[in-house]
């Protein structure tokens, strides 16, 4: 999780692999105008899949970057182990952001230059578990 963090500096250039697709923002209030999505070239700690999004929300912004970490679980109480040692493990790493949860998901954030955000959430997809770390720049950081 550290070289992740660290990568975030870059927007996960290090991390970026094939562009997979790019979507378009729909309907009258879309979420994103546009975003590209990258498979992920680095998987840890039981992932199965890695993948990086670069969105734009608006016209002639900046993307702000989400690096994804997706991992199976087998049953529900494998879910709910595999994700109380996950908010366990980033608890003691991310000592120094702000934690708040919810209903299936944790959050923790830090006031930094990159609006670093991590998001430890269990999905729709029954059993499935994801990580997302996030960072926003207000100018270009290459």
């Amino acid at each position: 999780m550290y070289r992740v963090l660290q990568a975030a500096g870059s927007g996960f250039l290090e991390l970026r692999g094939n562009l997979e697709r790019t979507e378009n923002g729909s309907g009258p209030h879309p979420l994103f105008r546009f975003r590209k999505i990258y498979g992920g070239t680095f998987v840890f700690g039981g992932a199965t899949l890695a993948e990086l999004e670069e969105v734009y929300y608006h016209k002639e912004q900046q993307p702000v970057y989400n690096y994804h970490l997706y991992f199976n679980a087998l049953s529900p109480s494998d879910t709910a182990e595999r994700y109380a040692d996950l908010r366990l493990r980033l608890n003691q790493l991310l000592a120094g952001f702000n934690h708040t949860h919810g209903d299936r998901y944790d959050a923790w954030a830090r006031a930094d230059s990159l609006k670093t955000a991590i998001l430890l959430s269990i999905q729709d997809l029954p059993g499935s578990l994801e990580i997302q770390i996030h960072a926003a720049f207000t100018s270009p950081q290459w």
